[in-house]
């Protein structure tokens, strides 16, 4: 895009040249009724997110910016993420454009574009790559159970620990939840400079878009968006989280009422079903019993959060479904993807508790090794998918709120504090994992099979100098990050100050041209 300056307006004028590839990946993601638009404005008249957001044009401006291929400015519109698809906009547009469909590719291609790697979210987007999607998972989790303890079904009691060691989860959970956890956190801060960027550069050259603030906060629906910009972040993402938790933009919806009550059984049911997940690991770290009966608390949490998950798989399913050809929320294959793995995580898992309790062994331990895959993977797929809507709509949502033009998320400090919170979760783990191998015996186990045979060397020495150079990089960059909370500058020292006090006195006293000795 070319700009060229307009002297007599004191505004600019730009050269549009659209992106035909960004276009068609629109289409082809579900889009396809993007340039039926005419531009009519129904839809921001029926869109309950835009009522209370005076001057906004949402979504009809995203839909124009989209038919005229401008890729990256909207890409960068934090609006794309107030739409809940709730096709209010898609049922009432009397040309069939469908805009809450354009909005849903143009969100996934946002996934694509601000994701690290960029590649990756390419797996989840094409059907032909779902033998990797679902193979590396279990070629690792196989690896760790082969290398580690031999694959094969054990006898007698049922103890999903006989078959597949303590060890061996702990490895490739904390593989598959580190890599979520940095894809995430990295994808979100490219997301959030380029919301700044965008900002900046349509302030510059439109400083007449820059509105105060009203003077009152709206009420109403779409009040959320249209709070007063400029607050501190931590009220700012507390407002953000209170729509996102209670879905309140949510339940402004007409069109399709049902969806938000599956959205939020699967939006709620699986914190349960982690919660379920990290009180099973903290029995096996106090050496309690891992198979619990059913009126455990982790049994109790695990099934609450399968039923509603499992409800609310249901109502996407029914709508998908249901859905006839050529109407408007049509599943694309990144749709069913999710779907299919939701299902097959909740069925695992109530099979899986089936077959314990009937004493089928070899019914159990493949559903266990089954469930796990999808697991690993459903982590994995979480920064790319619709999981990944959960960091970019509240980036997105907080970034409307915070309208001070350049302005920084956090302090050096702040910003030095939460780095520092997460370096000592991490030296956390790190203890804990160190304390319950050496209580266990493994970490000994390893040591002494140091010159027994190549493998049990190379592992025994890979271990243990991967734990020092982990420990040493972690209280590292802790270290550094407490120094910059604290904010201590190292000082010169005493006699070098006033040496340098010295020289930049006789270099002020020396005229022009001469030089000093």
């Amino acid at each position: 895009m070319v700009s060229t300056p307009a002297p007599t307006t004191g505004q600019t004028s730009e050269l549009i040249r659209p992106d035909r590839k960004f276009i068609g990946e629109v289409m082809r993601r579900g889009g396809q009724s993007v340039k039926k638009c005419f531009q009519c404005g129904t839809c921001s008249v029926r869109c309950l997110q835009s009522c209370a957001r005076e001057g906004a044009s949402f979504p009809r401006r995203q839909i124009l910016l989209t038919q005229w291929g401008q890729k990256d400015k909207v890409l960068s519109d934090p609006a794309i993420w107030h739409c809940y698809q709730c096709n209010d906009c898609s049922a009432n547009c009397p040309r069939g454009a469908k805009p809450g469909d354009v909005l849903a590719a143009v969100r996934s291609i946002a996934i694509e574009r601000f994701s690290f790697p960029s590649f990756l979210p390419r797996l989840f987007e094409d059907p032909r790559f779902l033998p990797f999607l679902f193979g590396i998972p279990a070629a690792i989790l196989l690896a760790l159970v082969a290398g580690l303890q031999g694959l094969s079904y054990p006898s007698g009691k049922i103890e999903y620990d006989r078959f597949i060691a303590d060890i061996a989860i702990e490895i490739a959970a904390g593989i598959v939840v580190a890599f979520a956890v940095v894809v995430a956190g990295v994808s979100t801060l490219r997301f959030w400079r380029a919301l700044r960027v965008a900002r900046d550069e349509t302030l510059s050259l439109a400083p007449a878009y820059a509105v105060a603030p009203p003077a009152e906060r709206p009420d109403g629906p779409g009040a959320m968006a249209a709070a007063p910009s400029g607050s501190g972040l931590a009220k700012r993402l507390a407002l953000t989280a209170n729509d996102i938790v209670l879905h309140q933009g949510f339940r402004q919806c007409d069109a399709d009422r049902a969806r938000l009550w599956g959205h939020l059984a699967v939006f709620y049911g699986v914190p349960f079903l982690m919660l379920a997940a990290g009180l099973a690991a903290i029995y096996g770290f106090i050496g309690a019993e891992v198979q619990r009966p059913a009126s455990d608390p982790v049994k109790i949490f695990g099934n609450l959060g399968a039923v509603l998950v499992f409800a609310g798989v249901g109502v996407f399913v029914y709508n998908r479904l249901r859905t006839r050809k050529g109407a408007w929320g049509r599943a694309v294959y990144s749709d069913w993807l999710l779907l299919g793995m939701l299902t097959l995580l909740v069925v695992t898992g109530a099979f899986m508790e089936v077959a314990r309790y009937a004493g089928s062994g070899d019914a159990a331990y493949s559903l266990y090794l089954v469930h796990l895959v999808i697991v690993f993977a459903a982590f994995v797929y979480a920064p790319y998918g619709k999981f990944a809507h959960t960091f970019y709509r509240t980036a997105a949502l907080t970034f409307a709120k915070l309208g001070t033009p350049g302005g920084v998320i956090v302090g050096p400090r702040t910003k030095a504090a939460m780095q520092g919170a997460v370096l000592a979760a991490l030296i956390g783990l790190l203890a804990w994992h160190t304390v319950s191998w050496h209580m266990n015996g493994q970490q000994a186990e390893l040591f002494d099979g140091i010159g027994d045979g190549f493998w049990a060397t190379v592992k025994g020495v890979a271990y243990n100098l991967g734990l020092m150079a982990a420990a040493g990089v972690l209280l590292g960059l802790f270290m550094e990050r407490l120094t910059d909370l604290l904010g201590y500058e190292v000082k010169k020292i005493e006699h070098f100050a006033e040496e340098d006090e010295q020289e930049s006195g006789t270099t002020a006293d020396a005229g022009p041209g001469e030089q000093v000795a």
